[in-house]
């Protein structure tokens, strides 16, 4: 915590990484301690409608700031409705973003699952924040390539098409993707609810074995029984911001109407974390649109809700947080 009384102000000079966590430009300098790495990837070639999301990581770390008022960097924080204070004991850091090349989209893929792999084998928690939903595909292969996981998908939309166009890795697909890896075991998608699933994605995914809860399914049964269908195990999860109902997250390029409110969504987290017989391996966060956000209030959102699951994560004393 900041010693006699010194703070980094949002608006004062400093870098403007995620929470004020300590940057780390070169990973083979990385500290000992640290347990948590933040990377961004500003990629939205995927894209299907509007563009715009490949600028999502840099809005979310300047929204953050607001959360890392330490002079030494981000040190935790306390969050009043738990009464305990959080994160102070897994050391994060800022790795910058994914090493991209612009249209050569396997390329990129390529170099997404490389930088994200590579975390993972130095021990790294990695949560990542995009770009279009495209690269939870690449990042999910990473984790595949070294255990089996299960995955969780929080979305208003499938992204089960095959193709679209002849093009199988956009963003209307990275589960479908991710259904086809030999270290993918079981997909649980949930918040699905608009008129943008078609019936061949939805049939689609039921026959691969996924389990589907549509947004009036999830309110019916509640946060617990939902959570309960996840099976335990290796866990890793995905979330796009369009989830949220347009209301709190107009910043997205696909948003649909009859989304979830934040607290619905950190109970869902939090029932999810709270699974003694789930290890969470790591998350993203991804189609955060500044170009369609309002004064700012989506991407505040999702670094709230990042900082949130970390938080969620690391209160069980032997998590993942603290066992790496």
């Amino acid at each position: 915590m900041p010693k006699n009384g010194l703070v980094h102000l949002p608006y004062s000079a400093g870098p403007c990484s995620y929470c004020r966590a300590l940057v780390v430009d070169d990973v083979n300098r990385m500290p000992r301690d640290a347990r948590i790495a933040f990377l961004g990837i500003p990629y939205d070639e995927g894209t299907i409608y509007r563009p715009g999301s490949r600028f999502g990581p840099r809005s979310i770390r300047e929204a953050s700031i607001v959360y890392g008022s330490s002079p030494r960097g981000f040190g935790g924080f306390y969050d009043v409705e738990v009464g305990r204070v959080l994160l102070t004991e897994a050391l994060m850091v800022d790795v910058g973003d994914v090493r991209l090349i612009p249209a050569q989209s396997d390329l990129s893929s390529d170099s997404i699952t490389a930088t994200v792999g590579d975390l993972i084998d130095r021990g790294l928690f990695v949560v990542s924040a995009g770009g279009d939903h495209s690269v939870s595909f690449p990042i999910i292969r990473a984790h595949a390539d070294r255990r089996q996981i299960n995955v969780v998908q929080f979305d208003t939309h499938l992204d089960f098409t095959d193709e679209v166009s002849g093009a199988r890795n956009t963003q209307g697909s990275p589960m479908r993707r991710a259904s086809e890896l030999e270290g993918v075991d079981k997909i649980t998608q949930i918040g699905m609810r608009g008129l943008l699933n078609s019936p061949v994605s939805h049939m689609s995914a039921i026959a691969a074995g996924n389990t589907v809860v549509t947004t009036r399914e999830l309110r019916s049964i509640g946060a617990e029984q939902t959570v309960r269908m996840v099976p335990p195990g290796d866990c890793y999860v995905t979330i796009d911001i369009d989830v949220f109902d347009p209301s709190v997250a107009p910043g997205t390029g696909t948003p649909e109407p009859g989304g979830l409110a934040y607290d619905e969504m950190k109970t869902l987290l939090a029932a999810l974390a709270g699974r003694r017989d789930i290890q969470i391996r790591g998350f993203d966060l991804v189609e955060v649109n500044p170009l369609f956000d309002h004064n700012g209030i989506t991407a505040l959102l999702a670094s709230r809700v990042i900082l949130d699951f970390l938080g969620l994560i690391s209160a069980d004393e032997e998590g993942p947080l603290r066992s790496m």
